[in-house]
């Protein structure tokens, strides 16, 4: 059978992987092909990179992978919530936490959405804006809210900077579980355990208060749904940990993108402003518009392919199994760069520029990855598109967003690609069109 091709590895390699991951990985595929073996260090790995290897990876031979190898030093953070459980258990676990995320309970959290992303309108004035902290604060308000019943409160502050400290040193973590990285001084490991002190003390106050009150007749968010499934006290700490974790950081990251990305096209702002206005005029939005927001829906999937938060994904081959004709070695680990994928030209007609209605027409289902496929998709993928949709039609109703000269985006690379330094927009009154 013919070996996977790849170059042979070494120093060069892995240096050039350090100092940009994504450039590498475009590199190796211009030189090898789809699918590319290649050691980093003691390791071998084979990259992929076209619709049929994604497919065959995440959904056809899924159980011959095995999680990212990496996620047991992340889930020294996290705990065992849905994000780094494995097999049976997270399977159970997805079934159990799939009501919390159907369409009756998108319908009730779109409400509290809506009015989230009103009360961020209401603190912004003309002038510059840090909108990736904006973005930040507006979506961790809304997780806390539609899946915990939850108002931050004077607990807003620090709450939000804990989780911004794990989610952005979890590499740290990962560092200090490879062979001898528990020798290294990594000062990120120690802000991320007293980060994650933070967000158990939270977590322990939530669920004894909503373990005070009455059961309802019915759930009403993500806890009710955990409670009635009698989960005990450390499944419901790593399953409400990961959930205001990840489910902050990414989305906040995706509406940090979009506002970029608008902030460069105002005839897109313009259509997508009508478009709300003819629809709602003034008033709050609610879950029955959001058929009629296709503009907006489109631009936060848009934004999901130019900048994915989830940059890369890692699996582990556990039996064998076969890609294009070729066997992939037992034990190594499999790499799908989304970037590089979500921006291949043969799949996206001029993958670099900004344009939201090319998802009016059709493209291959599995070049577009922004929150996986298959068993282990994200169960809140829906939830994600919904509050996208609506605080871009309710922050660009109110607003206008340009770019400030000088200021450019600057990616950090860590379990997910954030920004660095933050990202600062003038925000005007949108009547102001020049």
């Amino acid at each position: 059978m013919t070996p996977v091709p790849g170059p042979a590895g070494g120093l060069s390699t892995l240096v050039r992987f350090l100092r940009d991951p994504v450039a590498e990985y475009a590199r190796l595929f211009r030189r090898y092909g789809d699918l590319v073996l290649v050691r980093l260090g003691p390791w071998p790995f084979v990259l992929v990179n076209d619709p049929a290897h994604v497919k065959t990876l995440l959904v056809d031979e899924a159980r011959s992978f095995g999680k990212d190898p990496l996620l047991p030093a992340v889930r020294r953070a996290l705990g065992d919530g849905l994000l780094t459980s494995m097999g049976e258990r997270h399977r159970q676990d997805k079934r159990a936490l799939g009501g919390a995320f159907g369409r009756p309970m998108l319908r009730r959290y779109a409400g509290a959405i809506a009015r989230a992303a009103e009360r961020t309108c209401a603190t912004w004035s003309p002038g510059e804006l840090d909108v990736e902290r904006e973005m930040g604060a507006t979506s961790l308000a809304i997780i806390a809210e539609v899946l915990f019943g939850a108002d931050l409160g004077p607990e807003a502050y620090a709450l939000r900077a804990a989780v911004e400290v794990v989610a952005t040193h979890l590499p740290w973590l990962v560092v200090s579980a490879l062979p001898g990285g528990a020798l290294l001084p990594l000062p990120g490991v120690l802000r991320v355990r007293r980060a994650v002190a933070v967000l158990d003390a939270y977590v322990a106050g939530l669920v004894a208060r909503r373990r005070a009150e009455p059961p309802p007749d019915a759930p009403r968010d993500l806890l009710d749904v955990l409670l009635a499934e009698g989960y005990g006290a450390a499944a419901l700490r790593d399953h409400v940990v990961t959930l205001l974790v990840t489910g902050h950081e990414t989305v906040a990251h995706a509406l940090t993108w979009s506002l970029w990305e608008l902030a460069g096209a105002p005839e897109v702002q313009d259509g997508l402003r009508d478009q709300v206005v003819a629809l709602a005029g003034q008033r709050p939005l609610e879950a029955d518009d959001l058929p009629g927001l296709g503009a907006s829906e489109r631009v936060f999937a848009e934004a999901l392919r130019l900048s994915p938060p989830g940059w890369s994904f890692c699996k582990r081959v556990e039996r064998p199994v076969e890609l294009a004709g070729r066997r992939l070695p037992v034990g190594a680990h499999v790499l799908l760069c989304p970037l590089v994928l979500h921006k291949d030209p043969r799949w996206w007609a001029e993958p670099e520029r900004f344009d939201p209605d090319r998802f009016l027409r059709p493209y291959p289902r599995y070049a577009y990855v922004p929150f996986s496929h298959g068993p282990r998709a994200c169960v809140a993928a829906e939830l994600a598109k919904v509050e996208g949709t609506l605080v871009l039609a309710t922050l660009l109703r109110r607003f206008r967003v340009a770019r400030v000269p000088g200021v450019a985006p600057r990616r950090r690379w860590g379990y997910t690609t954030g920004l660095e330094g933050g990202l600062r927009l003038s925000v005007h009154d949108p009547t102001d069109r020049a």
